[in-house]
């Protein structure tokens, strides 16, 4: 298998971000760059149906599966900022009329009902499809099909449209994401819900910290920093105001909630940060790339490893691995392999 291209915008943030330290700005290390590329490498591997199990044991799991996670959603991000994306044009050819969607028109968001594609052949500016959105009483919008990331189909079955509507205002980017990003890319990322990764935390608030509260840098072309977190680049869920674009979710190992909602959840990738979380929720996501950080005073050490190594022994797919995945730092180990869903 042959890992797809990563895009200019996440490339240029592996060479432009730092962290703050005593109020100084120093280059990311090697293995936080390893954490950011593992996370990139595998969210750009095509679909198959076959999936990666890692297993990384580090001196430490600080930041390691926050960084992951982050590089799985900027590299996912960055592939569905191209409008032409032929994914998602042929889901929205698919999409029954009367589908709820969401359309992007400058910087508000509107709902809408989609109507279909349409072909038009007599006009000189508009020839070719389009995709028709309704948006209110007697509106329709025309959206060429270059443009088909600024639609956005809903979950729900039905939505009621006002007579006229104004939109709501799409969130400006935050510092890091204005710094680092493309429009193209921050626009996909403040207006698009997907769920690129499942994080789930064995220490309570562990992975709230280091998103919410760590504060990164993104170094300018006159060597200025501009300074932000990593949650702008996330956008996980829970630290988000209700109604905006996410791209990940981040739950306890604890929660006596995961059974119920990890059912609803189709993640690319499900992070396990520590041997709690891999043990208790590893089996409720088959169907994805699992990612498990461990350390080696991890309690549930051993549980883990076993786990993994059962699965290496009963799952694995016995061919030799052509997906080039970043050489681990020192004192960093790491396991891989491929199984079936």
């Amino acid at each position: 298998m042959k890992v797809a291209a990563q895009e200019p915008s996440f490339r240029s943030i592996l060479g432009k971000l730092g962290y703050v330290q005593d109020s100084t700005v120093a280059p990311l290390p090697a293995w936080a760059r390893f954490y950011l590329d593992l996370g990139a490498s595998i969210a750009a591997e095509p679909a198959t149906g076959a999936y990666f199990v890692v297993a990384i044991s580090a001196p430490t799991r600080s930041f390691a599966a926050s960084l992951i996670a982050c590089g799985v959603v900027l590299a996912s991000a960055s592939r569905q900022s191209d409008g032409a994306t032929v994914e998602h044009i042929e889901k929205l050819l698919s999409v029954e009329p009367g589908k709820p969607v969401i359309l992007r028109s400058g910087r508000r968001q509107l709902k809408g009902h989609y109507l279909g594609a349409k072909d038009i052949v007599g006009s000189q500016t508009m020839r070719g499809t389009w995709l028709v959105i309704r948006t209110d009483e007697g509106t329709e919008r025309y959206v060429p099909l270059e443009n088909a990331a600024k639609i956005e189909v809903l979950d729900e079955d039905s939505i009621r449209l006002p007579r006229s509507q104004r939109g709501h205002l799409i969130e400006p980017p935050g510092p890091l994401l204005a710094a680092v990003a493309d429009e193209v890319l921050v626009a996909t990322l403040l207006t698009r819900s997907e769920t690129d990764c499942v994080l789930v935390d064995s220490a309570a608030a562990v992975a709230k910290v280091e998103l919410t509260a760590a504060e990164f840098a993104i170094r300018g072309a006159a060597g200025d920093y501009t300074i932000g977190t990593l949650q702008e680049l996330l956008r996980a869920r829970p630290y988000l105001k209700r109604g905006t674009a996410y791209r990940a979710h981040v739950l306890s190992a604890g929660s006596r909630y995961i059974p119920a909602f990890a059912s609803r959840l189709e993640p690319l990738a499900a992070l396990f940060d520590g041997g709690l979380a891999y043990v208790k929720w590893a089996e409720f996501w088959k169907r994805t790339h699992r990612i498990l950080v461990l350390d080696r005073t991890d309690r549930r050490f051993e549980d883990a490893v076993r786990l993994v190594n059962q699965e290496y022994v009963e799952r694995r797919i016995d061919r030799n691995l052509d997906c080039p995945l970043p050489d681990p730092p020192r004192g960093v180990e790491l396991m891989v392999f491929e199984v079936y869903e």
